[in-house]
């Protein structure tokens, strides 16, 4: 992983840009509006007000890239993965986006909104529309369509593992409790163009969540009562830069740019086509002849190679690798037991030899370059929770050794095989093949491994359906509640399916105090119970590699793990 300044440096300046108008009372602050000749223009039909399409000179460039295999879902209620998010992100937009800045790094500024003001106590936000935003399918987007997505998000129906991304807004965890109704949550529609949100208390990444993919505009005369409106290219109508076209399940989906999309002339590739793979081997193969221009996974076997010969890059990202303990049934509701797996895998060992582009050993379960909200970074204030020092791997080793004799199973013995479920992927059959011969090696422990194709094993670690998981979590927003809310009890990704009720409590506390210094504290303490059950064995803080095609250029990233390609261009 790059050094944590850096990526600290790049979340802040995220946070930067629309921060300051969101901790301040009565702003209103304009948003880049591009040429009008971009703009269709707006007819009047049978069935209500639409728009002529845009105009736009095609590039020449058909991008074909892969980030992932079939995706679990590309509805952005339901979506919970980073690549569901980036197609969700290149169909739709919120009231804010994530823009290009610099060779490959983004900033958030306004997308569907063009300006936005918030109140002297920091609990509503006005946000104004942009007067020349359209479905794709020619329809005006209004503000209702705003309130219906948030409102869907949060309805117990609809069964959203991102329903608590909005806890903040005013009756959001009533509704979510089944108290009220999705109707009288704090989101509301004053005009045609207007939206206004309320909320229950101040929340200092508040603007960072309007670009987030969850919380994207949806109309509901498409979704209502048409469970399989995001598999048809007719149905899946979005309001951002690009629209589907295909979608051939377990091979491909096809997007062009959208051409009632306000910036229509401005995108850049004429088609994207998502190849939808999980063959390491094959991908790089694709790469290689020139069939694919952007692949984010490759076999651990040609990192170095690829790395000296300048193929591949690596950005930063802030997230965590790790193994997750379903922590209901034994012999893994004891946290003795979790602990010694914890202490016996050699976190140096994965970096260096599997992994190998420069990420860092994990210390505890908070990454590197995660903000505390109160202008620190979480990590370094809150230091670390076991050594990962090479010289002293064998002492941890030694300590999980006795705490497993302690749990009651001294050098293993009469300890079960643990079941370990990954993802298919090179790169992760490498790490639990490692693991599991530290955990035998170390401890006397075998292990069972076993694979699923990503959106099989989504379901199955979501379900609880495991014993040991691979684990990874990357940031929705710059701030470390985002890493320590996945435990609180309920949250439909905490897998380990832990509940402790001072955790919970410090976790309710964090989001309602306005003492920024108070509420860094609850965080930290938060972390130390979270440490101390050992529900999850962190293994490393995340980095961000790709491979891109030389012919393109003009490709942007988050350090939230994002890829953008509408602006994407031929060298």
């Amino acid at each position: 992983m790059r050094k944590s300044k850096k990526i600290l440096a790049l979340a802040m300046a995220l946070c930067m840009t629309v921060g300051l108008t969101a901790c301040g009372g009565n702003n209103n602050t304009t948003g880049n509006t591009p040429p009008a000749a971009n703009t269709p223009t707006t007819t009047a039909s049978a069935g209500g007000s639409t728009a002529t399409p845009g105009a736009r000179t095609a590039t020449g460039l058909d991008l074909t890239a892969c980030i992932a295999s079939e995706p679990e879902t590309i509805d952005p209620s339901l979506n919970s993965s980073v690549d569901g998010a980036t197609y969700v992100m290149h169909v739709f937009e919120g009231l804010m986006k994530y823009q290009k800045v610099g060779d490959t790094d983004s900033e958030i500024v306004y997308g569907q909104a063009e300006s936005h003001e918030v109140s002297d106590d920091g609990l509503v936000y006005t946000f104004h529309l942009r007067d020349d935003i359209y479905w794709s399918d020619g329809v005006p987007v209004t503000a209702n369509d705003f309130v219906y997505g948030w409102q869907r998000l949060v309805d117990p129906n609809t069964a959203s593992d991102y329903c608590y991304i909005i806890d903040m807004v005013k009756n959001s965890t009533k509704i979510q409790s089944g108290e009220l109704q999705p109707s009288e949550l704090g989101i509301v529609a004053l005009d045609e163009k207007t939206v206004q949100i309320t909320l229950e208390s101040p929340c200092v990444y508040f603007m960072e969540l309007g670009a987030f993919a969850s919380l994207m505009p949806l109309r509901k005369d498409i979704v209502e009562g048409n469970d399989s409106w995001t598999f048809d290219p007719a149905t899946y109508v979005g309001n951002g830069c690009y629209k589907m076209t295909e979608w051939e399940h377990d091979s491909y989906i096809k997007m062009v740019p959208n051409e009632y999309y306000y910036d229509y002339s401005a995108m850049g590739p004429d088609s994207i086509t998502w190849r939808l793979m999980d063959d390491a081997n094959a991908m790089l193969a694709a790469w290689r002849n020139g069939e694919i221009d952007f692949i984010n996974d490759m076999p651990v076997d040609e990192v170095q190679t690829l790395l000296a010969d300048g193929t591949l890059k690596v950005l930063p990202q802030i997230g965590i690798y790790a193994v997750v303990y379903q922590v209901q049934n034994p012999p893994f509701d004891n946290p003795l037991v979790r602990e010694a797996l914890s202490l016996a895998i050699d976190r140096n060992y994965i970096c260096e030899n599997i992994t190998q582009m420069g990420q860092l050993p994990a210390t505890a379960w908070v990454p590197s370059g995660v903000g505390d909200g109160n202008g620190g970074d979480f990590r370094e204030i809150g230091g670390e929770y076991y050594s990962v020092a090479k010289e002293d791997y064998e002492a941890n080793c030694e300590k999980a050794r006795q705490l497993l004799a302690e749990a009651g199973y001294p050098g293993g013995e009469g300890f079960p095989v643990i079941s370990y479920l990954y993802n298919t992927s090179d790169n992760h059959k490498k790490i639990a093949e490692a693991v599991a011969y530290m955990w035998e090696s170390e401890l006397g422990i075998k292990t069972q491994l076993s694979n699923q194709d990503w959106n099989v094993f989504l379901q199955t670690r979501e379900d609880g359906d495991f014993e040991a998981a691979r684990h990874g979590w990357v940031a929705d927003y710059n701030d470390s509640a985002n890493f320590l809310e996945l435990w609180t009890t309920g949250n439909s990704n905490n897998y380990a399916q832990w509940s402790n009720e001072e955790y919970d409590s410090l976790i309710a506390g964090a989001v309602t105090e306005t003492d920024l210094a108070k509420r860094a504290e609850m965080l930290h303490q938060a972390e130390d119970i979270v440490m101390s059950e050992n529900i999850a064995a962190p293994l490393y803080f995340y980095v961000d590699k790709y491979m891109l095609n030389d012919r393109v250029g003009n490709v942007y990233h988050t350090p939230m793990g994002y890829f953008f390609f509408m602006e994407a261009s031929l060298k």
